[in-house]
């Protein structure tokens, strides 16, 4: 009997307010990619062009998990979705399926000939956060309890050990503890990386993460310590004030 008058009082409602308005779809389409192909919902990542900018794009990530699950989202799909309150243009350029993630693309990504920072979305996208938007680099932890945001001027201490992402455990002269003293502010003090993570969780503050080599040490890598060029980086850090 409630529901009922519910709906007879949005009735009337939409009668005294005039036209009551309909909600927009939340995807337009303007054009339909392969019908057979893998749709998003069924796969590890994409690669997404949202009004101009090229993103990778994971099955875990919002928005494009729930309206790929709506809307059945496939390579050559193209058109707008809403996304929050704002409309987008968008074009899927890619779609990968876990049979994509084979033992083939991990040895590209080595040979520099494949995409570290979509062969990590799919490695590790469903274990971890994205460190930043359109970044390559993920969290698999971090632990800030009682950390504060940085102030320019503000010494820091950080301690940190490297692998490679896929370590096969007979990597020489990585995994061992480094340790270097910064000011905060200072240019080209620390890695990108570290820079990204102390920006966003403050010190003190301890935290793994894995990163393309580009956004580390540059894509020749340090064959030296074990890292060849082309491979991601797995990071285990301490910052401290």
């Amino acid at each position: 009997m409630a529901r009922r008058a519910l709906i007879a009082a949005l009735v009337l409602f939409g009668v005294a307010c005039g036209e009551v308005p309909q909600q927009r779809p939340e995807v337009q389409f303007i054009r339909l990619g392969d019908p057979l192909g893998p749709t998003l919902d069924g796969a590890v990542a994409a690669v997404i062009q949202t009004d101009g900018q090229r993103d990778t794009v994971c099955l875990w990530e919002a928005p494009w998990a729930e309206l790929s699950r709506k809307h059945a989202l496939r390579a050559g799909d193209a058109g707008y979705a809403q996304i929050g309150e704002e409309w987008q243009g968008f074009d899927v350029l890619k779609v990968w399926t876990q049979e994509d993630w084979t033992g083939p693309v991990q040895r590209s990504v080595q040979r520099g000939a494949f995409s570290d920072s979509l062969w990590l979305a799919a490695a590790y996208g469903a274990d971890g956060g994205r460190l930043s938007l359109g970044s390559g680099c993920w969290a698999l932890r971090a632990d800030s309890l009682g950390a504060t945001p940085m102030a320019k001027g503000d010494l820091l201490t950080i301690a940190w050990s490297q692998l490679p992402a896929f370590d096969d455990g007979h990597s020489s002269g990585s995994g061992k503890e480094l340790e270097m003293a910064f000011r905060w502010g200072d240019e080209d003090q620390v890695l990108p990386v570290f820079w990204r993570a102390i920006e966003r969780w403050g010190a003190p503050a301890e935290w793994e993460l894995v990163c393309p080599c580009k956004e580390a040490f540059g894509g020749q890598g340090i064959p030296a310590l074990g890292l060849p060029a082309h491979t991601p980086v797995r990071f285990k850090a301490r910052i401290s004030r």
